[in-house]
């Protein structure tokens, strides 16, 4: 690489001092050159704008070609004509005549669309049983809106909308309002509709809209009346617009509308935003009656069915006000417990004769939110009582199940008591080890679900055949540790409030224990509300046997005939008070005080083995705390259950992950930092000795960092990498660790998200160790973490000489190019607020005209635009600052921009660093640099050298330079390390020739150190060596004196009187080094 520059050096040198000894030419040719490829550029830029302007001239008379065309096929279109000859003379044509393709229908339509969840909204006039039914019939006034579930129920907002009319002694039809009388007019009477026309159309997202136009004069006036069903473009709004023209004199006139809602004992609650009301079914289903539309009411209210429509309002006028006024709060409830009524009505407006007036409601369906239980797992309903088992270490079988055993395999319809789980214990030769009172039977003395009001206890058994309990679903599921998942889930108003009501038994994770989850979701008005549970025990038919607390606040444990029963509190969302006493039906009667706040036995801190009661018929209580729950909030509620054999360790081993980059610890992107946490448990009597944790982790982690160990006495200690992590296997291995009975220990750590080609990162922790019984006993865990589908950033920088060149010397052009971007191959994913930020160093003048951006679309189609220097470039900080909007996948955006290296600057890294910030990832930086190196350089040569006016003599004469015009000068400031050398070489390019005579004078020489060397028009003559020590210039011409320089030799007789001239080429030559 080095003799490579050498030679470089070398060439260009030669042309230095070539291009100096033929300057003007050169010059002259270079400019020639560049002429001659201006004016070519000029000549194909002039055909290329031609051929633009050739091409824009055939575009523009091709649009209008199309354009003609257009409106030649709008001509011809026979909808057009039919729709511009459509016109009533009855009243003025609607906007909505011409813009759909309406079809008259003899028969009363319906309209149906299909919901997210899979439901159908369905709407029309008058009642369901009217569907199909001659037009003559039906109460046009009474628009209906209902949904027909996946199971064929059908959930209606207003009352007897599924039955063959809506009465109007419940739902008015469109009343009239003319001072303080009203006119109902169902839109109904033969005696007063005439022209009566029904028609259906399709919209533009392809959701099917009915009509009704007729005239009336039921309301003393003569009218034409369209009423139009339609959905909004989601399809779960219904619009219901009448569009109301006064074919009479001019009037003042208001409007009302009145609904009956079909769920008479549920709370109507407030949109909030003065958006209008939402009625609930106490089952998840709501009815948004929207208000806040473009000619929605002026004014609502909601109100018992036997009060009169404008007795509704404040005054009792049709100026009143209503609701709408209050200023409610989401979710605040309006009414509730009562036979409700929804009051519309619109503030009186004058209708001129002939004149339209239009007045819209909305009612939009709002499908029961899928719940956090929905979401957990791949859900399969059943029909048969299910049950899940779980084989333990000694080889044992913990079997759950909802009810008893009697209920095994029964269909659902039979079991009657959901909120009264079981477990038991099977041992290897099918002898079941019960922990509760007539486990066989019906558990009739355990309460199933106790609800908490204050001092009040409502025990809902969550009944199958009970009249509050509804919606009864039984599910099962696997979870990730393969083991079977069972649910129960149900709507329960049982409490006289409305709930939605999931029960869910699970295996813990290492399967040693059963995880009782419930929850409860508030489907009525904000309330508070305390939960609990009552067991009565009987541990394998033994029913006075001693309760003991497992110490640390962890709950109870009961020992019977070499089994041990367990009923943990001490988890997210356990309960915060429980006791073991004497089992009675009064249950705050061991907790003080003896309400929902009371406090149980955790409140005395027992140590472990402590006997919270003996010789006593036993009885476990478990209690929440109240908690406040809004509309459609959920609470959880767990304990965990689980019976062993006693005298052995019951290990186990919990992993957890969480993202600590991200405030959503539950799901993480590229970058972010993880923290695993793997707790290692013995909740047996017996050690758990020899301990070996085990973690390969995941290709998608890096090594982890920060390893921490907890022992079992709280101390916390730092782990060295090399002690517990192998590099090849990518494993954490801790070994010899011993778990004393209830101890645990915790070893934490932490490593970064690398890549993301999978959406969920898991990982397996696993634990080994032996018991005294000699047995190994061996649990693990998986942990997961989701991560998203991220931006996949992509960053670099480069430089390069604009000359081609390998070599970076002072004066040099050189092109920066920043390129960031989004490597994600899916489009969908966008890399947002993106800014690229670079420091250029002051080693380099940058051009500030040539900042261009070049931006690659996801399509391959690229954009160029030119950066205005004062948009993205600050002189004074020496910044650049480049901002992107977005980069899809696969999409990059190209930065590039010139700079000049300074003469001053030789033998120096020049580097700097591109930094990307975005909101989505920390700054990424890429670096980009390169090495000036030194030059030789001739910095100047004399244009002119005279020896003046010299007398011909009669004897040979050796003449010397007068003057000279310019110093003989060289600057050399390559690295000293490779020992550089020059030389200067002359050559007689032409001899000194008289002007007249033509004469040649031949004998030019240069002296130097006592040697002569002639220069002639063959091979230069070196006259100078140098061995380069510091950067400073050598002038050679500086050591012209008496003993140095050029010499002319004029022999006797030769010279004639002339003016003589001639030229002298000077090349400085580099001399390879020693290196």
């Amino acid at each position: 690489m080095k003799q490579k520059k050498k030679i470089l050096s070398m060439i260009v040198l030669l042309l230095l001092v070539l291009s100096m000894g033929m300057q003007i030419v050169r010059a002259s040719t270079q400019v020639e050159t560049s002429q001659e490829s201006v004016t070519k550029n000029s000549k194909q830029q002039q055909e290329n704008h031609q051929k633009d302007d050739s091409l824009t001239e055939k575009q523009t008379h091709q649009d209008l070609l199309n354009k003609d065309a257009q409106a030649k096929l709008l001509e011809q279109s026979p909808r057009k004509k039919d729709q511009t000859k459509q016109q009533s003379s009855l009243q003025p044509k609607l906007a909505l005549d011409d813009k759909y393709e309406w079809t008259e229908s003899v028969k009363n339509p319906k309209g149906e669309i299909e919901q997210p969840d899979g439901s159908q909204l369905v709407f029309g006039f008058d009642g369901a049983g009217m569907v199909d039914k001659d037009t003559s019939a039906i109460a046009f006034g009474r628009p209906n809106i209902y949904v027909k579930t996946t199971e064929g129920e059908m959930i209606s907002l207003i009352r007897g909308s599924t039955a063959n009319s809506i009465s109007g002694s419940y739902s008015s039809g469109l009343i009239f309002i003319e001072n303080g009388k009203l006119f109902d007019d169902a839109l109904q009477s033969t005696s007063y509709r005439k022209n009566l026309k029904v028609m259906t159309a399709v919209d533009e997202n392809e959701h099917p809209i009915i009509r009704a136009d007729m005239t009336s004069t039921y309301a003393k006036h003569d009218w034409g009346i369209t009423t139009v069903l339609k959905a909004s473009a989601d399809g779960q709004t219904i619009q219901q617009e009448f569009y109301l023209t006064n074919l009479g004199t001019e009037l003042q006139i208001g409007f009302g509308k009145k609904i009956n809602t079909n769920f008479s004992d549920k709370p109507v609650v407030s949109l909030g935003n003065g958006e209008g009301m939402s009625v609930l079914d106490g089952r998840g289903h709501k009815f948004n009656q929207v208000v806040n539309v473009k000619d929605g009411p002026d004014n609502w209210t909601v109100n018992s069915n036997n009060i009169a429509f404008l007795n509704s309002f404040t005054p009792n006028d049709w100026t009143g006000t209503g609701n709408e006024t209050e200023n409610l709060s989401k979710d605040e409830v309006i009414a509730e417990k009562i036979n409700a009524d929804i009051k519309l009505k619109w503030q009186p407006r004058t209708v001129g004769a002939n004149e339209t007036t239009h007045i819209r409601y909305d009612i939009k369906y709002v499908a029961p939110e899928k719940s956090i239980v929905d979401k957990m797992y791949d859900w399969k309903e059943v029909q048969q009582n299910p049950k899940g088992e779980v084989l333990q270490p000694n080889g044992n079988t913990l079997v759950f199940e909802f009810s008893t055993t009697q209920y095994e395999g029964s269909m659902i319809k039979n079991i009657n008591a959901f909120g009264k789980p079981n477990v038991y214990l099977r041992t290897p030769d099918g002898k079941k080890i019960q922990h509760l009172y007539d486990a066989t039977g019906t558990l009739r003395t355990s309460k199933g679900l106790l609800f908490l009001d204050g001092t009040e206890v409502i025990n809902d058994n969550l009944m199958n055949n009970s009249s509050s309990t509804k919606d009864v679903k039984v599910m099962t599921a696997i979870d990730e540790n393969g083991h079977t998942v069972i649910r129960a889930h149900m709507a329960s108003s049982a409490t006289g409030h409305d709930w939605g009501i999931d029960e869910v038994l699970k295996p813990s994770r290492d399967g040693q224990s059963i995880q009782h989850e419930y929850y409860l979701t508030n489907l009525g008005e904000a309330g508070k509300i305390g939960l609990a549970r009552a067991v009565d025990t009987q541990l394998n038919n033994n029913d006075r046997v001693p309760i003991h607390a497992i110490g640390e606040n962890r709950g109870m444990y009961i020992e019977s005939d070499g089994y041990r029963l367990y009923y943990r509190t001490n988890m997210k969302d356990g309960p915060e008070n429980w006791n073991g006493d004497q089992f009675n039906n009064d249950f705050l009667s061991n907790f003080t005080p003896a309400d929902w706040t009371g406090a149980g036995k955790e409140a005395e801190n027992l140590s472990k083995g402590a006997i919270i009661a003996d010789q006593i018929d036993t009885g476990l209580k478990l209690k929440w705390l109240p908690r406040d729950l809004k509309l459609d909030e959920t609470a959880h509620y767990r304990y965990d259950v689980g019976i062993v054999s006693a005298g052995q360790p019951v290990p186990s081993l919990e992993k957890n992950v969480e993202n600590i980059s991200s405030e959503d610890q539950t799901e993480a992107r590229l970058g972010d930092k993880l923290r695993y946490t793997i707790k290692l448990s013995n909740t047996g009597d017996d050690d758990w000795n020899n301990i070996e944790v085990k973690d390969e982790l995941p290709d998608a982690v890096s090594t982890p960092e920060n390893i921490v160990l907890i022992h079992a006495n709280g101390d916390a200690e730092s782990l060295l990498l090399q002690d517990v992590y192998n590099d090849k296997t990518h494993t954490l291995d801790l070994t010899n660790q011993t778990l004393k009975s209830e101890k645990e220990i915790l070893l934490t750590f932490e490593g970064k998200i690398i890549n993301n080609d999978k959406r969920e990162i898991i990982n397996v922790a696993s634990g080994e160790g032996q018991g005294a019984d000699g047995k190994n006993y061996t649990v693990s865990d998986v942990a997961r973490m989701k991560v998203k589908e991220s931006s996949i950033p992509h960053v670099e920088k480069t430089v390069k000489n604009v000359n081609g060149s390998d070599d970076y010397l002072p004066g040099d052009t050189v092109e920066y190019s920043l390129k960031v971007g989004n490597a994600n191959k899916n489009t969908a994913i966008s890399w947002d607020n993106i800014s690229l930020k670079d420091v250029v160093p002051e080693d380099v003048t940058v051009d500030p005209t040539s900042f261009h951006k070049t931006y690659t679309k996801a399509d391959g189609t690229t954009e160029e635009s030119d950066l205005a220097q004062d948009t993205v470039w600050q002189e004074s900080s020496r910044q650049l600052l480049v901002k992107q909007d977005a980069l899809k996948g696969t999409e990059d955006v190209v930065v590039t921009f010139k700079a000049k290296i300074k003469n001053s600057v030789a033998n120096k890294l020049v580097q700097n660093t591109l930094e990307v910030i975005s909101d989505e990832f920390d700054p990424i930086t890429a670096d980009a640099s390169f090495n000036v190196a030194g030059q030789l350089e001739f910095i100047s040569a004399p244009k002119n050298i005279s020896f003046g006016k010299l007398p011909i003599k009669s004897f040979k004469q050796t003449y010397k330079p007068e003057l000279w015009d310019e110093a003989l000068q060289v600057k050399d400031n390559r690295s000293l390390t490779i020992s550089p050398r020059w030389s200067m070489l002359v050559k007689l390019e032409k001899p000194l020739t008289g002007a007249k005579s033509t004469e040649t004078l031949t004998s030019l020489y240069y002296k130097a150190d006592g040697q002569e060397q002639m220069i002639t028009d063959e091979d230069g003559a070196q006259i100078y060596e140098h061995t380069t020590t510091d950067s400073n210039a050598v002038t050679i011409s500086d050591l012209w004196d008496d003993d140095t320089g050029l010499r002319l030799d004029v022999p006797a007789g030769k010279a004639k009187k002339d003016v003589y001239s001639g030229t002298l080429v000077w090349t400085l030559q580099d001399v390879p080094g020693t290196e």
